[in-house]
């Protein structure tokens, strides 16, 4: 079956020890069931040096977190111990993967690299190029017009160009998706959706503590330089979650749930005293991390949106 990315995807490669929010803190990753067993077949000495930083829950395997919730595996230099002793193919399928996701489509599969990574996060967001799939291989060949699209991601590339288009401002372009699809994001207020996203899970509590402290605060207008990102932004989160709509009604749903992650953020930017690019990567981040990589928090999100649109 066909892989599709976007265009940017290859740019990405791991900054290890250069990252200031390493995914190999404060994460219990479990180990898949070929990567244990390959743990076993090594020699005592490398098996018994793995196996120390592993644990088992019932029937999974995982690596046990020490210190200030890093890794076991992590060394002195914030490096992976399994890749400098073993190599990158004794990594676990979720370590191996990470920041990438994978929508299997039927027709073709289609990844991405995940707005979790800080590395990530400044690859998409500053991506000026328009957004295009390529084939992965080693010619990058791009997604040829006449691909089998079913109608939704026909419309989901229609969205996406539509946001591209010169004429009009990033936030005139949302309204009229909006509008085209029937969707609005209004029937909360901002300080409203803060509020229903401090009831979900909170995995990071700095983001908890960013909503408390942002809603504390008043909007103000803020560079229309930042624009760019905003719509870099919208592109991914469309990218990523339309094309998983089964119905209608989640079709609809999903066009919102991408609209109101944007808005959110550009809420939370509106907030702060004084919005940097570093901020806004970091605030992007957050959401993320927080969203997206809880498919509890993104189904109960989904779910209220579905509900107010019906």
């Amino acid at each position: 079956m066909d892989i599709y990315a976007p265009k940017y995807y290859k740019k990405f490669k791991c900054i290890a020890d250069k990252c200031l929010h390493s995914c190999c803190i404060g994460w219990e990753i479990d180990i898949d069931a070929s990567t244990y067993e390959k743990y076993l077949k090594l020699d005592e000495k490398q098996r018994n040096a793995v196996l120390s930083t592993v644990s088992h829950d019932e029937d999974t395997a995982h690596f046990t977190l020490g210190k200030n919730g890093r890794c076991k595996n992590l060394d002195d230099r914030g490096l992976c111990k399994i890749i400098s002793s073993l190599g990158e193919e004794y990594l676990c399928d979720i370590c191996r993967l990470h920041p990438r996701f994978v929508n299997d489509l039927g027709t073709h599969i289609e990844i991405g690299l995940g707005l979790s990574c800080e590395e990530a996060v400044r690859i998409i967001l500053t991506e000026n190029e328009p957004f295009e799939l390529v084939k992965i291989d080693e010619n990058e060949d791009a997604a040829i017009d006449d691909l089998v699209y079913a109608d939704v991601l026909k419309m989901r590339n229609e969205i996406i160009k539509s946001v591209e288009k010169r004429e009009g401002t990033f936030f005139s372009k949302i309204s009229k998706i909006k509008e085209k699809h029937d969707i609005k994001t209004d029937f909360y207020t901002f300080e409203e959706w803060a509020e229903l996203l401090l009831s979900y899970e909170i995995l990071n509590e700095e983001w908890g503590d960013l909503l408390k402290e942002l809603l504390e605060k008043e909007p103000k207008c803020i560079e229309s330089t930042f624009d760019s990102y905003f719509e870099a932004l919208f592109k991914y989160l469309v990218y990523r979650h339309v094309s998983l709509a089964a119905s209608e009604l989640e079709f609809k749903a999903r066009i919102a749930f991408s609209v109101l992650l944007t808005e959110i953020v550009v809420g939370l930017s509106e907030r702060e005293n004084k919005l940097t690019e570093a901020r806004l990567f970091d605030l992007v981040r957050l959401l993320s991390a927080e969203i997206e990589y809880s498919p509890d928090n993104t189904e109960s999100l989904i779910f209220e949106l579905e509900t107010e649109l019906m």
